[in-house]
């Protein structure tokens, strides 16, 4: 082999050498970055961790330049967006979604303004798109092979957006159960607005049973004494269900017992109770109501 054969066999030997630890080095800090990812989703880090953490990977980590992120759970969302002349104010997620439906081929596209980035990244769960990561200016990235850069972004974009719907689906679950409790707790306030014995004479013996619809609800029932010999028995029912109609019914009770003593003139009582709960309700509720005494 000739002097010049060694030394051009020598320089492709350091290429292919060089080339190899570039690689190498490549796979080390997109091993990394996962790892770091992984840790924060264990770590269960909330929406706005992961989104810092994503934004720091692609940003100062692989050199993205232009990024947003469109995610979708009750509607559609810009959750991130660095790189371009628009701010999160003056997002039209709207026209931006329109263009994402309609467009056929990126590179022929010059006036929509997707055209600013260079791939269009789609996150799908089960055939169920989920989110758009609309890249550009990746030509300044760590990781040189574009072959191997869009699907580590598109690897870890997944990540990122299934660990926020996991997050939106457990708070979710801590608001359904944050309500199941106060529910619960209405129910049992409820159940104290009615009395816990009722009257028995020698003329009459009463009993009750409430079988709510829901939960709560706007019914009651009540019996007032009045002295030794004198009750009034009442049933009323506010129009609408749940907490509402309860709440408007427990402050009817309260006015109720509080001008109990005008029962000998109905007229006047049901007058003022009127006027409680028209200002209670602002004219949007309305209660029937049922009463009578006896001796």
């Amino acid at each position: 082999m000739t002097e010049p054969e060694k030394n051009t066999s020598a320089e492709q030997a350091q290429e292919i050498q060089d080339n190899l630890a570039i690689d190498l080095h490549a796979k080390k800090l997109q091993l990394h970055w996962l790892l770091q990812i992984t840790k924060a989703i264990n770590y269960n880090f909330s929406t706005k961790q992961l989104l810092d953490v994503y934004e720091h990977v692609l940003h100062t980590q692989l050199k993205v330049e232009k990024l947003a992120l469109l995610i979708h759970e009750h509607k559609w969302e810009c959750a991130l967006l660095y790189g371009t002349d628009r701010s999160f104010l003056d997002f039209d997620l709207d026209r931006i979604l329109q263009e994402l439906n309609k467009i056929q081929n990126l590179e022929t596209e010059h006036e929509l303004w997707i055209k600013n980035f260079d791939s269009i990244l789609p996150v799908y769960h089960k055939e169920q798109i989920l989110a758009y990561a609309l890249v550009g200016g990746t030509t300044g990235s760590v990781i040189p092979k574009r072959n191997e850069l869009l699907p580590f972004i598109h690897t870890i974009t997944n990540l990122i957006v299934v660990a926020m719907e996991n997050n939106h689906i457990a708070n979710e679950k801590i608001r359904q159960a944050g309500i199941r409790k106060e529910l619960e707790l209405a129910a049992q306030m409820q159940t104290m607005l009615f009395p816990t014995t009722l009257p028995s004479t020698g003329d009459y013996v009463m009993h009750a049973t409430y079988l709510p619809h829901q939960e709560v609800g706007g019914d009651y029932y009540d019996y007032i004494p009045l002295n030794d010999h004198e009750f009034v028995f009442c049933m009323a029912d506010v129009s609408g269900k749940g907490i509402p109609a309860a709440l408007l019914m427990s402050n009817f009770q309260a006015n109720l017992h509080a001008h109990s003593h005008l029962m000998h003139n109905l007229p006047e009582l049901i007058t003022l109770l009127n006027a409680k709960v028209f200002k209670s309700a602002k004219g949007e509720k309305f209660i029937t109501f049922l009463s009578a005494d006896t001796m």
